[in-house]
C-alpha cells in the first residue's frame, strides 16, 4: 500500500448570489501526523466577504468510531435587513468544538458541540440605527455581543451517496441553547428539523437516473431569560439561492425585520446531462419552492399570496455541475406571489449543495 498525496493546495475565484465575487485560497492536509487527521487553513476574500478558518479533525478517538473537530474562525459579512441588501456589517470571531459518535456504518449520527464567539455589528445604515438605550424591531444596535452555545444534532442517513444521491433519506433534528447557565450575553434557544428524500423516477439506459428530490425543513429561535427580543443577526431572512428561489433576501419574504421561525419545502426533478462512470458531472433541474417565516405560530396564514404572513412559492430551472473542489449551482427562479413593484425573477449562482 502506497499513500497518495496527503497535501492539497487550492486557489480560485467564485461567485455567490449572496457574497458576490470572491477569491478562495486553502491548504489541506488529509493525513496529518499519519493518523488520518485533517488540518486545513482557508481564506475567502472579496468586496462583501472576508473569512479566515483553521480546522482540525480526527475520525477516531481511542480507536472508536467517534469524530472530534475544532474550528477557529473569523468571518465578515454585509447583511440584509428590511428592504436593504447591505444594511450593516457583521463580524464573527470565535471557536467551535464538535464531537460525534457514529453507529451502524455511519447510518446513525449523533453530535455534540460547543461554540463561543464575539459578534461585532457596525457600519449600520443610518435608517436602521437604534437610539442609545433603545432596542426595538426596525433598528439595529451597534457593538459587541458574546455568545456561548451548546448544541446537539441527531441524523439518520440512508442515502446511497452523500454528494450525488439517487435514493435514500436523510432526516435530522437539532437543538441548541445559548446563554443561561453557560454564560454569554444572549439567552436564546434554537430548534431545527430537516428531511431530504431522494428517489430515482427512471433510469435511462441503466446509467442515466432521473432523480426526484424533496426537502422539508423547519427552524425556530426563541428568547428567554435576560433576552426579550431575538436580535436581527439571529433572525431568519428567507429568499435567495438556498431557500425560496424567485425572491430576494431583502424584504420580499416574511416579516419586514426577519422572522423567529420558518418552514421551507424544496422539490427538484434532476436530469443527467453528462456522466463519468456512475457519477453525474452535469445535471438539468426543474424546481418548486414553498415557504415563509413568521414571528409567532398564530401569524401563519395557510394560503398562497403576497401578504407577509402568507406562503410564498417559486418555480424555475437550473444547472448542477460537479467539480473536484465544490458543486456549482446556477438557477433561474420565478416568484409566484410577489407584491406589486418587486422583480418577479432572479438568477442565482452558488458553490454549494442545496439539498
Amino acid at each position: 500500500v502506497v499513500e497518495g498525496r496527503p497535501g492539497m493546495f487550492q486557489a480560485g475565484l467564485a461567485m455567490s448570489s449572496l457574497d458576490g465575487l470572491y477569491g478562495e485560497v486553502s491548504v489541506n492536509h488529509l493525513n496529518f501526523l499519519n493518523r488520518a487527521q485533517r488540518l486545513s487553513l482557508r481564506t475567502l476574500f472579496g468586496e462583501d466577504i472576508l473569512d479566515y478558518t483553521v480546522s482540525w479533525s480526527t475520525p477516531w478517538i481511542y480507536d472508536k468510531p467517534t469524530s472530534l473537530g475544532i474550528d477557529l474562525f473569523s468571518t465578515r459579512r454585509y447583511r440584509s435587513f428590511s428592504t436593504d441588501d447591505q444594511a450593516y456589517t457583521e463580524k464573527r470571531t470565535g471557536g467551535r468544538l464538535k464531537i460525534g459518535p457514529r453507529f451502524n456504518d455511519d447510518i446513525y449520527q449523533l453530535s455534540f458541540g460547543y461554540s463561543f464567539e464575539n459578534i461585532d455589528i457596525y457600519d449600520i445604515d443610518n435608517q436602521f440605527v437604534c437610539p442609545a438605550g433603545v432596542n426595538r424591531p426596525g433598528c439595529i444596535q451597534e457593538g459587541d455581543t458574546y455568545v456561548s452555545t451548546l448544541s446537539t444534532d441527531f441524523a439518520v442517513d440512508t442515502r446511497d451517496n452523500i454528494w450525488d444521491p439517487t435514493s435514500g433519506w436523510r432526516n435530522s433534528l437539532g437543538l441548541a441553547l445559548a446563554g443561561g447557565p453557560i454564560g454569554g450575553d444572549l439567552d436564546l434557544w434554537y430548534f431545527n428539523a430537516r428531511s431530504v428524500f431522494n428517489y430515482t423516477v427512471l433510469n435511462v439506459g441503466g446509467n442515466y437516473p432521473i432523480v426526484f428530490v424533496l426537502s422539508n425543513k423547519i427552524g425556530s429561535v426563541q428568547p428567554y431569560g435576560r433576552t426579550k427580543e431575538v436580535p436581527p443577526y439571529e433572525k431568519f431572512f428567507l429568499g435567495g439561492a438556498d431557500t425560496i428561489r424567485g425572491y430576494d433576501r431583502a424584504g420580499e419574504v416574511g416579516p419586514e425585520y426577519g422572522g423567529d421561525m420558518y418552514y421551507v419545502m424544496n422539490a427538484e426533478l434532476r436530469f443527467p446531462i453528462a456522466r463519468e462512470g456512475r457519477r453525474n458531472m452535469a445535471q438539468f433541474a426543474f424546481f418548486f419552492d414553498l415557504g415563509n417565516s413568521w414571528n409567532k405560530f398564530d401569524e401563519i396564514d395557510f394560503s398562497l399570496g403576497p401578504d407577509s404572513k402568507q406562503f410564498k412559492a417559486g418555480v424555475g430551472v437550473g444547472l448542477r455541475f460537479t467539480t473536484p473542489a465544490l458543486p456549482i449551482r446556477i438557477d433561474w427562479g420565478y416568484g409566484l406571489n410577489h407584491k406589486n413593484g418587486e422583480d418577479r425573477s432572479h438568477f442565482y449562482f452558488n458553490m454549494s449543495n442545496m439539498m
